[in-house]
């Protein structure tokens, strides 16, 4: 941790480049808006076939045929409107996660001389063990550093 705050400076400044790249939702905004316009159109369109359907006599082997094809193109676009917009959130999650790191590592002043809560709380992820000498610390970053007791 201490050589974080050593650092912190160079890391920062890093950081909020990487930041800016691994969390840039532009591509998949427009694929979501694109995807939404999408099951607008859908949906318009199996509305408007309803309606000729309940007012013309349509032979209605044809009439299933092509509804069907709109719902299965529906259902794709929502599916894959369900996906981007997960990704979405959770590259959003992430970049919050960052940047609460970050403010966390521009308020620690000097080095550690003591277990410091909110900075353990702020900056890992999780502690794995490996052996009972053996531990890796992983930060929310997704840095890990290998850690040997004794």
């Amino acid at each position: 941790m201490n050589s974080l705050i050593t650092d912190k400076s160079k890391i920062i400044v890093a950081y909020h480049e990487v930041i800016s790249i691994l969390t840039d939702n532009s591509a998949f905004q427009v694929e979501a808006e694109t995807l939404q316009s999408e099951c607008d159109i859908v949906l318009e369109l199996m509305r408007k076939m309803v309606e000729e359907n309940s007012r013309n006599a349509l032979d209605q082997g044809d009439y299933k045929r092509r509804y069907d094809a709109l719902v299965e193109r529906y259902d794709n676009a929502r599916d894959r409107l369900s996906e981007v917009s997960k990704t979405i959130d959770s590259r959003n999650d992430k970049r919050q996660e960052l940047e609460r790191f970050l403010q966390i590592l521009k308020k620690q002043e000097g080095l550690l001389t003591e277990f410091d809560e909110d900075l353990w709380l702020g900056t890992v992820h999780q502690l794995i063990v490996r052996s009972k000498t053996e531990f890796v610390l992983v930060f929310k970053d997704g840095t890990e550093l290998p850690w040997t007791m004794g």
